[in-house]
């Protein structure tokens, strides 16, 4: 299965993706990490494009066709990104879930 777990910088992503990842015995792939290791690498400075996205796929879809569990985290602000997820789960022949992380601002109560 493919967890696909988006939302904007701060909303907990990462945080939810590693404890959900260490409590299933799931793969956590996260994009930050994976551009980060890009530009490390001298091979590109950020932003790096679509290609900590394109390594996530397939890394996502290698992992899938093992037979593991993957959690893919990332802000995924487009429809095409969206998509290739999809994709790297229908290519490896399992089922994909999406989440959307959103930050909830809590009430203090205060007028």
């Amino acid at each position: 299965m493919l967890i696909v777990m988006s939302g904007l910088p701060g909303t907990g992503k990462t945080t939810l993706a590693r404890l959900l990842a260490a409590r299933i015995g799931a793969v956590h792939l996260r994009v930050d990490t994976i551009e980060q290791a890009i530009v490390r690498s001298g091979m590109a400075r950020h932003p790096v494009g679509p290609v900590g996205y394109v390594v996530g796929y397939a890394l996502a879809e290698d992992h899938l066709r093992q037979g593991l569990t993957v959690i893919a985290e990332s802000v995924n602000p487009l429809s095409a990104t969206r998509d290739a997820w999809r994709e790297a789960a229908v290519g490896a022949g399992v089922p994909s879930t999406w989440r959307w992380c959103a930050r909830i601002r809590r009430s203090t109560g205060a007028a």
